[in-house]
């Protein structure tokens, strides 16, 4: 019994391949190891494979609004600091594009200069770049 447990727990993490019949199109699904020849013959007939879109982005689709999820999505990943800030802009994007502002972004920097007494470095360097624009003057970075 229990070598039979423990076949149980190796399958259901391989990879199941989907093949067709060429003549009768019956479909099979058949679990191989990620290492084998990815063929599959039966009664001397060389079955097709069917290539299917993978399913590996089960994040995508991350509520902008919801710190939860960004939470769980992020700690399962073994990413760079980098791809962090990446996912954090694009979803600060996507609340700016649904509310008109990132209002995360609007509660951190009003945080951020009740603490400090002065407005926060983003938002003075936005400010003077609206003034210099109504004034007609380009500023560079």
């Amino acid at each position: 019994m229990a070598g039979r447990s423990n076949f149980r727990v190796i399958a259901k993490h391989m990879p199941i391949y989907i093949f067709q019949h060429p003549r009768t199109k019956e479909v099979k699904e058949i679990v191989l190891s990620i290492n084998s020849d990815k063929v599959y013959r039966e009664n001397d007939v060389s079955w097709d494979r069917i290539f299917t879109i993978p399913n590996a982005s089960i994040d995508t689709k991350i509520d902008p609004l919801s710190e939860r999820q960004f939470i769980e999505s992020t700690s399962k990943k073994r990413g760079k600091m980098g791809d962090l800030f990446d996912q954090s802009r694009e979803l600060s994007e996507k609340r700016a594009a649904q509310c008109g502002h990132d209002p995360l972004k609007k509660d951190y920097y009003n945080r951020w200069a009740t603490k400090r007494k002065k407005d926060h470095p983003d938002i003075r360097k936005a400010n003077a770049k609206a003034i210099a624009d109504k004034a007609g003057i380009e500023l560079t970075d």
